[in-house]
């Protein structure tokens, strides 16, 4: 058996449900998901929900037994030493991330029993990919008005465009994607798609509406709020075309389209300490700025 810890918000937990697959499958063994996080405000600074449920997912949630069991070969002596004085337990069963957004194949090694990390690659979801595609869907009915988005969606060339501002206007390692990457993409989709219609998804659309005149008679979604965002993924991924910010939401949006046709545009920076993500998450077909 295997554990996998789940933290962070939609798009990180979809990536370490990803792992998880990806685990079971290689290794052959049962995974199951520690969502432990969630229940412990002290540590959960940003409130973050445990999302899944709301899709088509299939998991086992981690115990206090399964922990049990993975750790009944540590060595007695080790266990005294924790329970009396703290000292951590010498134990080769865990596998902390080390090498964020790089595919890490001593994840492999059949002695590790607990991950921890992100686990940001494509290398990690192109085994599975069909799977996923199907597990990420919808878990519960379309409300009429996505319904009626949906419809749009289908009928028209559709572009979703994602602007991820909120937190990333204060968050230190996050860059808030400039107008220049906007203007450039938006440009890049006008010169290849014959009146495309933008579907625009941001958590801040009065300042979009108020900045892109250039996004002409578009569509604004600010109804999937909280608990409901997961149908922005979905609506996103519908659309023929799309254009995604530096953010594990909009990516999911792209990834999960099935247009054979569709033009992904991706900028190539992502984060102020760390741009190895274009290299190592971006899909080769899209379009990077």
């Amino acid at each position: 058996m295997i554990i996998v810890k789940i933290y962070g918000g939609l798009a990180g937990q979809m990536m370490q449900y990803a792992f998880a697959n990806f685990l079971e499958l290689k290794k052959k063994e049962q995974v199951k998901l520690d969502i432990s996080f969630y229940s412990e405000q002290i540590h959960n600074i940003s409130f973050r929900k445990f999302e899944l449920l709301n899709l088509n997912t299939g998991f086992s949630i981690a115990t206090e037994d399964d922990y049990t069991q993975i750790f009944s070969e540590i060595k007695f002596s080790d266990k005294i030493l924790y329970k009396l004085f703290r000292k951590p337990v010498k134990s080769n069963v865990n596998f902390i991330e080390s090498k964020p957004f790089c595919y890490d194949p001593e994840v492999l090694n059949q002695k590790y029993k607990i991950y921890d990390g992100y686990w940001v690659n494509s290398q990690y979801m192109s085994f599975i990919d069909s799977k996923l595609k199907n597990d990420f869907t919808p878990r519960y009915p379309i409300i009429p008005e996505n319904k009626d988005l949906l419809n749009s969606i289908e009928s028209s060339n559709s572009v979703s465009i994602h602007f991820r501002r909120g937190d990333y206007l204060v968050h230190a390692n996050h860059n808030v994607m400039k107008d220049d990457y906007y203007y450039k993409a938006i440009g890049y989709i006008k010169k290849h798609v014959s009146n495309p219609i933008f579907f625009v998804f941001s958590d801040d659309i009065e300042y979009v509406r108020a900045t892109y005149d250039v996004l002409g008679d578009a569509v604004f979604i600010d109804h999937n709020k909280g608990e409901e965002s997961y149908w922005d993924i979905f609506l996103m991924s519908k659309c023929k075309h799309n254009i995604i910010a530096n953010s594990g939401f909009s990516y999911w949006g792209a990834w999960l389209n099935t247009n054979s046709n569709a033009l992904v545009v991706a900028p190539s920076t992502w984060m102020q300490s760390e741009n190895k993500i274009a290299e190592n998450l971006l899909l080769p077909s899209w379009y990077i700025i």
